[in-house]
């Protein structure tokens, strides 16, 4: 029982809270292996910001800052981006409009969309958080920089197992193994 009173009041409680609907949306581009978007190691996706007015709009200053996971490049901003003062610094992503600019009307949204590149293999959590008139508002997104799987493996005669051994003036033949397991086209492997 205590439990179920426990739910209620949680539940209650989100009832209650207040609900904003300005929003700052985050998206990688890249195709997804099991769920995450994912990029084989030095590979580029494109990275969209969605920020989106409330119904009373969004005035100026406000904007984002989002400082790149650490294996994360922000390589260029994208041309398609409708956000104007879109600002990239490398390892921190930006943008800000500024007090002298109209903001966002009723409803209204507009994007910023980055190219990014994964410099160090892992799975990369990034947080983007608003500023200005976003304050408080956070949003995160997900991608697995992946780099190739390498296997070697040694054949012929084995005298002493657990270890690859080969006879005195003997020989062997050693396997090396490179594959790919993100969903883009290997150019090198070095």
């Amino acid at each position: 029982m205590k439990n179920h009173y426990q739910s209620l009041l949680m539940l209650a409680a989100a009832m209650a809270a207040p609900v904003c609907a300005q929003t700052i949306d985050k998206a990688f581009s890249a195709p997804p292996i099991l769920g995450i978007p994912s990029i084989a190691l030095n590979h580029t996706t494109t990275l969209t910001f969605t920020i989106t007015a409330d119904a009373g709009g969004l005035t100026a200053p406000f904007g984002f800052t989002d400082p790149l996971a650490g294996g994360l490049v922000a390589t260029a901003v994208l041309p398609s981006s409708t956000c104007p003062d879109a600002l990239t610094g490398g390892a921190t992503l930006a943008i800000a409009y500024n007090a002298s600019s109209s903001g966002l009307g009723a409803n209204q949204s507009c994007t910023v969309s980055f190219t990014v590149k994964g410099t160090f293999p892992g799975l990369k959590i990034n947080l983007v958080q608003g500023t200005g008139s976003l304050a408080g508002i956070a949003n995160q997104a997900q991608l697995s920089v992946v780099s190739p799987q390498f296997s070697k493996a040694f054949s012929g005669p084995i005298v002493t197992p657990p270890f690859p051994t080969i006879p005195l003036n003997g020989t062997t033949t050693i396997t090396f193994t490179v594959k790919n397991v993100t969903p883009e086209d290997l150019t090198s492997v070095g």
